[in-house]
């Protein structure tokens, strides 16, 4: 008896992830796991290091900022010149 199944859309459907990234790789469980160290994981860690963890009287962990960026301060206003001659309907001065 045939398998009706076979060559139909069902069987990719099962599992669509294995269309699109192949077979899992199934490697030896006692080797420890290598990292790759890239762009984004360094990334990541530069913005993980400006925080403290701390942890509350009830052994919730949150994380706190190290340091609280300084705020610039505002611009200016822009002020143009006055081509027209005429006074100016708003003065900030």
């Amino acid at each position: 008896m045939s398998n009706p199944t076979k060559g139909s859309p069902r069987k990719w459907l099962k599992n669509p992830a294995k269309v699109f990234m192949g077979p899992a790789d199934r490697s030896d469980p006692s080797l420890p796991v290598v990292h790759r160290h890239d762009e984004f994981e360094e990334a990541s860690d530069a913005d993980l290091a400006g925080f403290e963890v701390e942890e509350d009287s009830e052994g919730h962990h949150y994380a706190v900022r190290k340091e609280h960026p300084t705020v610039p301060p505002p611009e200016p206003p822009m002020r143009y010149p006055d081509f027209s001659g005429k006074k100016a309907l708003h003065t900030e001065d």
